[in-house]
């Protein structure tokens, strides 16, 4: 998602949610997603590439990587409401959330998961975070 050196040198999670659809993504590819209701909606290149498809046969050990796995019950992650003043398509309200790099050390930085409904919108939010 970023290809800077910078950001990847501090990135500690990556976090997959809806790894379900990942499944789904592999039926499209093979063909084997003919009664699916949402089969028409992710064949349509705007929101389907073919290779999305190939990240269903992807394994990952076990033993590769850490994982977790949790649900939003698990006390670890919390849920916070930021208020807006700008609209949200201008995503701006993000820099008020986020400290300058210079502000914060590594091992102070917390996981962050944002939920983004377009890829536009998750445009947006890369640049404003990139910026803060």
């Amino acid at each position: 998602m970023f290809f800077s050196s910078e950001f990847q040198s501090r990135l500690v999670l990556i976090v997959l949610d809806e790894a379900h659809m990942v499944y789904v993504w592999g039926l499209v590819e093979l063909g084997k997603a003919k009664f699916l209701s949402v089969r028409d909606r992710l064949q349509d290149n705007g929101i389907f590439q073919p290779f999305y498809g190939k990240l269903a046969s992807l394994m990952i050990k076990g033993i590769d990587i850490g994982f977790f796995r949790g649900e939003l019950v698990q006390p670890k992650i919390q849920i916070l409401r930021f208020y807006t003043e700008y609209p949200l398509k201008s995503c701006e309200d993000l820099l008020r959330m986020f400290s300058k790099q210079s502000e914060i050390r590594d091992e102070d930085l917390l996981p962050m998961l944002i939920y983004l409904g377009t890829r536009k919108a998750t445009l947006s939010v890369i640049n404003v975070v990139n910026i803060a």
